[in-house]
């Protein structure tokens, strides 16, 4: 019920409206009686203030302007005075006002009874609210049922299709997937968007889309204009047209939260309203109601508020049952690659289970992931969307592998045919830079162990190398780096006779000792050789003088007796430093 309508009651025949008719659309909630200025306090949107200008009358003119601005501010939808008793002519201030601000200002004689006023205004209004309520209670109990029958998320929004009187399509941004009530009604470029004003009982956030369908009549555009759509993943904002929020698009919301599209009858058939779905799951889904020229009304939006509560108990309980999945899935995985199985047999039976028994080949691909910001490392969800694109790179390119995730680091499975051959380090990193250039993906560093192949009874070998293989990947190669079991070189030595948690061994003793006696001399000697014994080069790596350099080198010689032209002794020294970082 808007103001207008206020006007056709029996109480305010003889009333009289002296400005502000530009707002008599504004729609009305409720009515109140003005007894303080203090309307700030106890003032709510789309009500109607009823005074005899009593509590106005002591007022100065910047005083009443200021009373009125609250008014505005708090969206106040029309002023009924009642003149003859406190006042017999409104003041010129307030008059200007309300026609400056479409604000409506109603007179009514003395004779009108506060009581009759508000009694007519009411009535409807809570009959409307009772109307409304049993529309709520009816729509909840059919969803109750509903749910008892375990429905698709296709039955739910054949379901909200037939409350509403609209198509619907369910959209899954994340994983480009989409539901629809009405597949030609799928494919569409969203031209410009604007975003509803909450009203009573909303309470998700919803935008008015102006869109471009294609796919009816033969594909041909129903609107002319840029833009362009990905069939993959259903709506696409035009590059052309970014996003308008102008109020200048032909788009209007009335006060009730409605959609009032009737001013633009000729691209009705353009607009949808869409409201996000708000989930545990870390996907993005979308619901877009294509009202096509209805008037999404209160009613509507009720049974819109109903149905996206329900969506969302769906959503979790889809969800509940993946990460229950998810959990198993890992536990098994778990199980395979830590041998913690108790024979052969059970061993078959967690191959099978997880669908990796297809081959006689595996092989273990383990990625540690870094952020590239600090303040994302303590967040324990920050690399989920990276593990989503590397699963789904994995599992589009090589089905028969299975994955185990662990903080920020995940852990891949693959079985394969001996004539495939094991997976190689440049395409573990291909399928890294891949997601890296997924938009939405946060930045991150990655490192990338590759063990060699075995049988299904070496799967826990193969899962020691590709860990001992991220220790010396941590230690000695730089951030984005992939390196395999075969390319280890001298640090299979280490791997193969399982020495690579005692180092120490293979550490010449005077080496062993001159590290504990002097290890900034050590650290010195390390780097001197790693620059090629260049002193300026190892002075800038240490933030020290050449000279200091010079002098460290010289306590070398002279303490230890190393001789820089001696191959041997700058091979034995070149392994114990890389060594002495293994043992830290």
């Amino acid at each position: 019920m808007d103001v207008s309508k206020i006007l056709t009651i029996p109480s305010l025949f003889s009333a009289r409206v002296i400005a502000g008719r530009d707002g008599l659309p504004r729609s009305v909630t409720g009515i109140m009686v003005l007894e303080a200025v203090d309307i700030e306090n106890w003032g709510n949107e789309g009500e109607i203030i009823l005074t005899s200008y009593f509590a106005l009358k002591d007022l100065s003119p910047d005083e009443i302007t200021q009373f009125m601005q609250k008014l505005t501010s708090i969206g106040i939808s029309a002023l009924i005075v009642k003149l003859d008793r406190f006042v017999s002519d409104i003041p010129v201030t307030i008059t200007d006002y309300c026609d400056l601000h479409a604000l409506p200002l109603i007179q009514i004689p003395k004779e009108v009874k506060y009581e009759s006023v508000i009694l007519e205004i009411l009535g409807p209004i809570i009959d409307s609210n009772i109307a409304l309520l049993n529309r709520h209670y009816d729509v909840h109990n059919k969803l109750t049922r509903m749910a008892l029958k375990e429905p698709s998320l296709l039955q739910i929004l054949e379901e909200l299709k037939k409350m509403i009187g609209c198509d619907v399509t369910l959209i899954n941004h994340t994983h480009h997937l989409q539901i629809s009530t009405n597949p030609a009604l799928d494919d569409f470029t969203v031209i410009k968007i604007h975003p509803i004003a909450a009203a009573r009982y909303m309470n998700f956030s919803y935008k008015h889309l102006h869109v471009e369908y294609i796919g009816e009549n033969d594909g041909v555009r129903k609107q002319a204009g840029g833009g362009d759509i990905s069939r993959g993943g259903g709506p696409n904002i035009s590059g052309g047209s970014g996003l308008d929020i102008s109020r200048g698009s032909g788009l209007d919301i009335n006060r009730s939260g409605g959609a009032d599209i009737s001013r633009s009858a000729s691209s009705d058939i353009n607009r949808a309203v869409s409201v996000d779905v708000p989930n545990l799951d870390h996907a993005r889904y979308e619901l877009v109601i294509h009202n096509r020229g209805k008037v999404i009304d209160n009613d509507d939006f009720m049974v819109i508020e109903n149905v996206v509560s329900f969506l969302q108990m769906e959503l979790l309980k889809q969800y509940s049952i993946s990460q229950n999945r998810f959990h198993r899935n890992n536990n098994l995985v778990s199980d395979l690659l830590n041998g913690r199985n108790f024979d052969s047999g059970h061993s078959d039976d967690l191959l099978n289970a997880l669908h990796i028994d297809l081959h006689p080949c595996y092989q273990v691909i383990m990625i540690r992931l870094a952020s590239k910001d600090p303040q994302m490392q303590g967040d324990p969800d920050w690399a989920n969307g990276i593990f989503y694109g590397l699963k789904t790179q994995y599992k589009s390119r090589w089905m028969s592998v299975a994955y185990l995730e662990k903080q920020n680091r995940i852990t891949f499975l693959y079985n394969f045919p001996r004539k495939t051959g094991p997976i190689l380090p440049g395409t573990a990193q291909e399928i890294v830079e891949t997601v890296q250039k997924t938009p939405g993906i946060p930045e991150f560093y990655y490192q990338i162990s590759l063990s060699s192949a075995s049988d299904r009874n070496g799967i826990p070998k193969i899962n020691q190398e590709a860990v001992d293989i991220q220790k010396i990947l941590h230690l000695f190669y730089r951030q984005d780096s992939a390196l395999s079991y075969d390319d280890l070189g001298i640090y299979k030595l280490f791997m193969s006779t399982g020495n690579l948690e005692h180092p120490e061994r293979f550490i010449p003793p005077n080496l062993l000792q001159f590290r504990k006696d002097y290890p900034e001399l050590m650290d010195t000697l390390s780097c001197f050789l790693e620059t090629n014994q260049s002193f300026s080069e190892t002075a800038a790596a240490m933030y020290l003088h050449p000279k200091t350099i010079r002098y460290r080198v010289n306590k070398i010689i002279q303490i230890l007796g190393f001789n820089f032209s001696d191959p041997e002794q700058v091979l034995q020294a070149q392994i114990a430093s890389r060594l002495f970082k293994l043992m830290g």
